[in-house]
């Protein structure tokens, strides 16, 4: 079976954001871009919007999508889908995790030095890229 999945990419001045995973789980305490799985019915934008609501509780603007790459999980085939995400009200934002222990933004080099999830690190040569970083 093929399933899709959506990551939320948002640069600011050279930091990209990324979240610690809570610890249950097969990735419990990796890092990762923010993002989910893509629900029956959902176009990819609705995914984004509804994963950053209920793991942070902001409300974004979702760009283009600036990476793609494909990855076996549990037996299934996962298409994941990397976009450019806007945080809407960047000044008056209030932080609430509800999937994440942490949150932090770092520079892409960092990256390769965190317990970082394996299907993110196949975007992140495509998103270096986008962004010329």
């Amino acid at each position: 079976m093929i399933k899709q999945s959506i990551a939320g990419i948002i640069v600011i001045d050279e930091l990209v954001l990324i979240g610690k995973r809570l610890p249950q789980g097969q990735m419990g305490s990796k890092w990762e871009f923010p993002g989910g799985k893509v629900e029956k019915g959902e176009t990819h934008k609705q995914a984004l919007i509804r994963e950053f609501t209920e793991e942070f509780m902001i409300d974004i603007d979702v760009g283009e999508c600036i990476a793609k790459a494909e990855f076996s999980h549990n037996e299934d085939t996962v298409q994941l889908f990397a976009y450019e995400v806007f945080i809407k009200d960047i000044d008056n934002i209030s932080w609430i995790l509800t999937e994440h222990t942490d949150i932090n933004w770092v520079t892409f080099d960092k990256i390769s030095e965190l317990d970082f999830v394996d299907s993110d690190l196949k975007l992140l040569v495509q998103i270096r890229n986008h962004y010329r970083l």
